[in-house]
């Protein structure tokens, strides 16, 4: 696992406008409608990846940090490839939890992602903290909530 800054350099620290295909909805929406005031976490995934699937676990089972954050965990790989992720970890209780398709795979293109799980933070602001490659820790997660 690392820690990197955006992919390509003079990436802007804003968090993307995306559209995406949300679970359950057959509407586009749009990443811009993310509301400012709470921290998110942007969670780039694979549905059959077993660190995606041990992350995402991780995750959901710190309160803290479902408290903390609004989770996007975002995939380009089709609705119906992500039916077993979302029903297998229950991601219906989780309010604070969206997952969707990125039908223009905008997100792998603007972080240059090449492989995954990949994990970008941003603040209250929409603001870039940081973003990993690879499976991330809970902690090192939280501790972006204090700086």
């Amino acid at each position: 696992m690392s820690c990197c800054e955006p992919a390509r350099q003079g990436v802007d620290r804003n968090l993307p406008t995306m559209h995406l295909l949300l679970y359950g909805s057959e509407e586009l929406w749009n990443t811009i409608a993310i509301p400012k005031g709470l921290p998110v976490i942007l969670f780039y995934f694979s549905p059959d990846c077993p660190h995606c699937r041990g992350q995402m676990q991780d995750m959901l089972n710190d309160q803290d940090l479902m408290n903390s954050f609004r989770i996007y965990a975002i995939t380009s790989r089709p609705m119906r490839d992500i039916h077993s992720f979302y029903d297998e970890l229950q991601l219906s209780k989780y309010p604070s939890v969206q997952v969707g398709v990125d039908v223009e795979s905008v997100c792998s293109h603007y972080y240059n992602i090449k492989g995954v799980p990949f994990t970008a933070v941003y603040d209250a602001e929409m603001q870039l903290v940081v973003a990993y490659s690879g499976r991330v820790n809970v902690d090192q997660l939280q501790a972006h909530l204090t700086k």
